[in-house]
């Protein structure tokens, strides 16, 4: 991620998006149909029926013209043309034709495409890097993408080399080196080379993120390390992963914040939340969304009573 990513955020105001500054500050007008979050300082937006993307300063460098986008990732964006997916470079000039049924990301300079009713992997040029010959597939993460075939969930490195066999119910992605997978109606943890890092006891589990994982037991959600001891103990209705060094932990119904030692940093009090990014964090209440800081202010609440 760049680090202008988490300069703007979009807000929504009388039925069109533009982006607020983290101090809460209008810096680019309500104008579009909708707007996502900035990636590689670029962001994706749409105005009617077409995609787009604008710059930082609100420049629109790319012109609505795709019938879908996905955010930039490693220099690629995937888009929609018609029924087909394709790839656009940040020039906006098309780099792998729109071919595909569906498509996904590029992670580690590969990305999962669909080919007939098989899945596999182009590489930035668009050369197929892996063939197409499974039933599903994940983005890449940690040079390991999550692959199916049948009913069962194995692994490839970047050459297409199984390196944990497909043997899982369901699995995930790896994050800091540990990955989701599910077995006798249990969540655990594999290492790199398929063993189990932390065996399968969870009833639900989150991806690693900032040295820990969101992980259920009896009913109660904490937080463990890599080796899969309890660093916060499970005690919240339900957690998230952390982001920019909090956490959001549900308690009676409404949500609230953590830090990494467990300290409730801001109440629960909020009926929904989609995590920090950076200095804020998008929250609602009674069907509205709006920003607080990392004291739980309210930064951009258009909808508070004065």
């Amino acid at each position: 991620m760049y680090e202008s990513d988490r300069q703007l955020f979009p807000a929504r105001l009388g039925g069109k998006h533009g982006y607020i500054d983290s101090s809460g500050q209008l810096a680019i007008d309500y104008q579009f149909t909708q707007a996502y979050r900035f990636s590689e300082g670029l962001a994706c937006v749409r105005i009617g029926g077409q995609s787009g993307f604008i710059d930082l300063s609100g420049r629109m460098v790319i012109k609505p013209q795709f019938d879908w986008a996905e955010a930039f990732s490693d220099g690629r964006a995937c888009v929609k043309v018609g029924q087909d997916w394709g790839y656009i470079a940040r020039t906006g000039r098309v780099i792998i034709e729109p071919q595909f049924a569906k498509a996904g990301t590029f992670r580690d300079s590969l990305a999962q495409v669909k080919v007939g009713r098989r899945w596999g992997y182009v590489d930035r040029a668009g050369k197929m890097a892996i063939s197409a010959e499974w039933d599903e597939s994940l983005a890449f993460s940690d040079e390991r993408a999550c692959v199916r075939r049948g009913h069962k969930w194995g692994y490839v490195n970047g050459s297409g080399r199984s390196v944990v066999e497909p043997s899982y119910a369901s699995a995930m992605g790896y994050s800091e080196e540990r990955a989701r997978a599910w077995v006798d109606g249990s969540w655990g943890y594999l290492d790199r080379s398929g063993a189990w890092a932390i065996s399968p006891s969870f009833s639900w589990a989150y991806d690693f993120a900032e040295g820990v994982a969101a992980a259920m037991t009896d009913g109660k959600a904490g937080f463990v390390d890599a080796s899969g001891q309890w660093l916060i103990e499970p005690q919240f209705d339900w957690s998230i992963q952390f982001s920019s060094g909090m956490a959001a932990v549900k308690s009676r119904g409404k949500w609230g914040f953590i830090d990494k030692q467990g300290t409730m940093v801001i109440e629960p009090r909020f009926a929904k939340t989609f995590g920090f990014d950076g200095p804020l964090a998008l929250v609602g209440n009674d069907h509205q969304l709006y920003y607080i800081d990392r004291t739980g202010k309210d930064v951009w609440n258009p909808f508070a009573s004065s």
